[in-house]
């Protein structure tokens, strides 16, 4: 899958992806809807996705924790 260079090389094929897949499903400037997007449309990648919470004093916590992060860690990050 193609997608817009940043000039930043490090992007697994994995990750241009779903950045690919995440720009089309956005509008520029507002994230997209939740209902605007499937989760089957990236099933493959599922399992290294997280998603992170950042409160009012800007401490962050995993809300979601793929699988693959806690290969990396060794535990669910879910919560921390």
């Amino acid at each position: 899958m193609k997608y817009e260079s940043t000039g930043f090389q490090g992007l697994t094929d994995a990750q241009a992806d779903l950045i690919s897949y995440w720009r089309k499903a956005h509008t520029v400037g507002i994230p997209p809807a939740r209902e605007s997007l499937d989760p089957g449309a990236i099933r493959g990648h599922l399992s290294s996705i997280s998603i992170v919470e950042i409160g009012r004093d800007g401490q962050a916590r995993f809300r979601l924790a793929g699988s693959k992060l806690r290969q990396i860690f060794g535990q669910d990050m879910r919560g921390r």
